[in-house]
């Protein structure tokens, strides 16, 4: 009776101590654990999802078209062809100071990929003004930065904005968004928040994931 239980209570520890790895493998072999990010329509709208985004798109794929470089150059898709864009709309009542520190956050962790393109737009009410914004920005070897006036950026995109906010001013347009290698919205994140910025850069990595096991 004594080794029967003897050997009952090694066969109890061997299973206690082989459940673990059972779990493992199951999990590695079948296991499915991947967080895919939502494609935003022209209306705001996700898409595949209840969730509602605050913005308008005209596009679900971003158009450049209007943008133009230091140079006075007009900026195309093809610029930015087979990138990861991070696309950054600074406005005339940004907090510069703060937008230059989450770049500089956004530009080191992702410096040695590729594949991942920082793209800053400047706005105003017309070109001359912007451009002296974008003079005045801190600017990292890594980061784009590209002109507009607003007119031109209506025809893009729209952000909302409270009723109090005019759009002559550049207001409800302190957003970030995040494009895939085929320029389509993947995500949308007010430029200022530190946590939302934490989310881009994971929501970052999860593209970067996704390209590596496509």
């Amino acid at each position: 009776i004594e080794s029967m239980k003897r050997g009952i209570k090694i066969l109890v520890l061997i299973i206690l101590l082989l459940t673990p790895a059972a779990i493992y493998i199951f999990l590695q072999v079948f296991g499915h654990n991947e967080f895919d990010l939502p494609f935003y329509s022209e209306e705001g709208k996700i898409e595949e999802s209840s969730s509602t985004s605050n913005s308008v798109f005209n596009h679900k794929t971003f158009s450049f078209e209007g943008l133009q470089d230091s140079n006075g150059n007009k900026v195309g898709q093809d610029n930015f062809a087979g990138d990861i864009i991070v696309l950054e709309f600074v406005s005339a009542q940004s907090d510069l100071k703060k937008r230059d520190y989450q770049i500089k956050r956004i530009s080191n962790i992702f410096r040695n990929e590729g594949s991942v393109r920082i793209v800053r737009v400047f706005f105003d009410n017309n070109l001359s003004g912007t451009k002296q914004m974008g003079t005045e920005a801190n600017q990292e070897t890594n980061v784009s930065v590209l002109y507009t006036d607003l007119s031109q950026l209506n025809k893009m995109i729209q952000f909302e904005r409270s009723s109090n906010e005019s759009t002559e001013e550049g207001k409800g347009y302190d957003k970030m968004l995040l494009l895939d290698k085929q320029h389509r919205i993947r995500g949308d994140y007010p430029a200022d928040d530190f946590e939302e910025i934490d989310r881009l850069i994971l929501e970052v990595k999860i593209l970067l994931k996704q390209d590596q096991h496509a």
